[in-house]
């Protein structure tokens, strides 16, 4: 190898040669600081005839800074030297230090979304059985994470569910979960002391109810299904009772001017439910602490606290002690409440159900029983079936007993009075 000298010729290297490498003297800028030197031998030459790389060592615990004008230069035994050339220092990573482990919230089969937290700005990996590329996403600024299931891609219990988090400049950090049969939520019990319907006041002693809740065309209903948060705006604003006159489009980047328009700007109009970021988005699952939040101005107030851990801390607390207290929603069997998860078709027409005042149990549908809307993948014995038929049949009904919310239905509404 050559390398010009200061003199302008070229020399070949020699042994006892030098390398200097050398930083600013901001006292004397004309004298430059040594901060390594090596001085050459044929076994150094020979790695530089092949091109690889010498090592040089640094003086007094010397550490490089990659912001520093950095120069390096040959020196021979006589002091003859070589033009500097800059040195480039890269940042170097550090294999030692992993990434923080990033979490995973509950898992349950048929989910269509997996979330969690981790260091904002990293990157997370999610790993799902029978889906050959991994789920590339980054960490929101609030430490959170989603990422959706991919179409026909079906979770089902007993699968691990891999996430890998990666910090810039730290080596992969691994979390697993496994994926959770579905249980059902708890059932409120019937409760006659005045937390139903908040909507006028004290039950009417008959009337009319108009569906919320629709079924698809393979008859289905999908109790287990999710509903979006533009629909959750439909049918909230509709049982409340909201003003429904401004069909603008909604103030959102991802709201273009659709079916839904009336109905998020009532919500909204009501501080109800809201964006983040310039973005409503109404396509995606609404969660149980978002519906709960959905309800919060306009039912009645509760001091009772749920008694649950995982609400703990959370930006709709308040809001769900309060949907808990008055009855309209429960947590699961082992103990948590799952905020974060998304709310169950099911679950959505049981809480509406409640709020909104309506009741229906067997014997209520006696009369009407040949009439009903049912659905084939709604047993009579699914945990939601009176509180489905409830949301899904349009019908007229009296009270059973007065100041009761149990029906009686005396008639199932034609399609087009729905």
């Amino acid at each position: 190898m050559t390398l010009p000298i200061n003199d302008g010729s070229e020399d070949d290297l020699k042994p006892k040669d030098k390398v200097v490498i050398t930083k600013p003297n901001p006292d004397d800028p004309q004298n430059p600081i040594v901060v390594g030197e090596k001085e050459l031998t044929e076994e150094d030459l020979q790695k530089i005839a092949n091109g690889d790389p010498i090592e040089v060592p640094l003086k007094n615990n010397e550490t490089l800074d990659p912001d520093t004008d950095y120069k390096a230069h040959t020196e021979d035994p006589s002091g003859n030297k070589s033009k500097d050339v800059p040195v480039t220092v890269k940042p170097k990573d550090n294999p030692s230090t992993p990434s923080k482990e990033p979490t995973i919230d509950p898992v349950t089969e048929g989910d269509k979304t997996i979330s969690g937290g981790g260091v904002p700005n990293a990157n997370i990996s999610i790993k799902i059985p029978g889906v050959d590329t991994p789920i590339e996403t980054t960490v929101d600024s609030d430490g959170k994470w989603k990422v959706p299931v991919p179409e026909g891609k079906d979770l089902e219990a007993g699968e691990e569910i891999t996430a890998t988090q990666t910090e810039e400049g730290k080596t992969p950090s691994q979390a697993q979960t496994t994926v959770k049969e579905k249980d059902d939520p708890e059932t409120p019990p019937i409760d006659d002391d005045g937390n139903w319907g908040t909507i006028g006041g004290k039950p009417k002693e008959k009337g009319e109810h108009l569906a919320f809740i629709y079924g698809y065309p393979d008859k289905s209903v999908r109790p287990g299904g999710n509903i979006t948060r533009a629909e959750a705006a439909a049918m909230i604003s509709r049982l409340a009772g909201l003003d429904l006159s401004d069909n603008s489009k909604a103030m959102y980047d991802d709201t273009p001017s659709a079916w839904y328009n009336p109905y998020i700007n009532a919500m909204v109009k009501k501080d109800l439910m809201f964006g983040k970021d310039g973005k409503f988005r109404p396509n995606e699952p609404i969660t149980r602490g978002e519906f709960a939040r959905a309800l919060y101005y306009i039912d009645h107030e509760s001091n009772k606290v749920a008694p649950f851990e995982d609400v703990k801390g959370h930006p709709y607390e308040e809001a769900i002690n309060q949907a808990y207290g008055n009855g309209r929603i429960m947590g699961y069997p082992d103990g948590t409440f799952r905020p974060d998860a998304a709310i169950q078709r099911a679950e959505a027409a049981r809480l509406l159900n409640r709020f909104a005042g309506r009741c229906v149990q067997e014997r209520g549908v006696q009369d009407v029983w040949t009439d009903l809307i049912g659905f084939t993948d709604l047993p009579v014995n699914h945990w939601a079936y009176y509180e489905i038929l409830e949301a899904a049949n349009s019908h007229r009904y009296y009270r059973i007993r007065k100041y009761n919310v149990e029906e009686r239905w005396i008639r199932i509404l034609e399609l087009e009075q729905r």
